[in-house]
């Protein structure tokens, strides 16, 4: 599979396809226009191409497993958060150096991942991509940022207070949480958070 392996837009196509989702022609656009740039070539060492094909073909089992989980009921995924997420993970390291997010001794919260989204916002744009959908894949790939590890105020691990928040019961211990400005969407949206926390995973 490493000599031939599959495109990342017929990886997408066929979890639509086996989970019966129809995506709208706006949805499939950024699904389309994320998979090409998730493609460009890249010769780091970690973060290649085929880096990419495996974190979609995790994301894709992630889905897979919560749809089944979660059917009939408010949590399962539709076609818009599907193609919503998989196109973040399209894109999740577009254009990464091969180092994180110090710089000279110097951390840069988000550093790697708003320079991914940043590179593929144009394309994205251009292919018609509205501003909430844009909102979207922009948290998404931010809070796959671990760093400085172990720090509660690190976007994963605000994320993951979102996440417990909505999901765990800790909504019944604090009426609001201390989340950064740009991640404050989390606080009102669990299904975005759960898309965040299947990226992150």
């Amino acid at each position: 599979i490493d000599k031939n392996p599959p495109s990342l837009l017929s990886m997408c196509l066929f979890l639509l396809e086996n989970l019966s989702l129809k995506p709208d022609a706006d949805d499939m656009s950024i699904l389309i226009t994320a998979s090409i740039l998730g493609q460009i070539q890249n010769d780091v060492p970690y973060h290649s191409d085929m880096h990419f094909r495996k974190v979609v073909s995790q994301v894709m089992r992630m889905i897979t497993a919560n749809n089944a989980i979660f059917d009939g009921t408010s949590r399962a995924l539709n076609a818009k958060h599907v193609c919503r997420l998989l196109a973040a993970a399209c894109i999740h390291d577009l254009g990464h150096e091969g180092y994180g997010n110090i710089v000279k001794g110097v951390h840069m919260e988000g550093r790697a991942e708003k320079a991914s989204f940043e590179r593929a916002k144009p394309y994205l744009e251009a292919a018609g991509t509205d501003e909430e959908t844009l909102k979207a894949i922009y948290i998404m790939l931010l809070t796959t940022d671990v760093s400085p590890l172990d720090d509660p105020t690190n976007p994963m691990m605000q994320m993951k207070a979102a996440y417990r928040y909505h999901f765990m019961g800790e909504d019944v211990k604090a009426h609001s949480l201390n989340l950064s400005h740009e991640l404050k969407a989390l606080e009102k949206d669990p299904i975005l958070t759960t898309l965040c926390l299947l990226l992150h995973e």
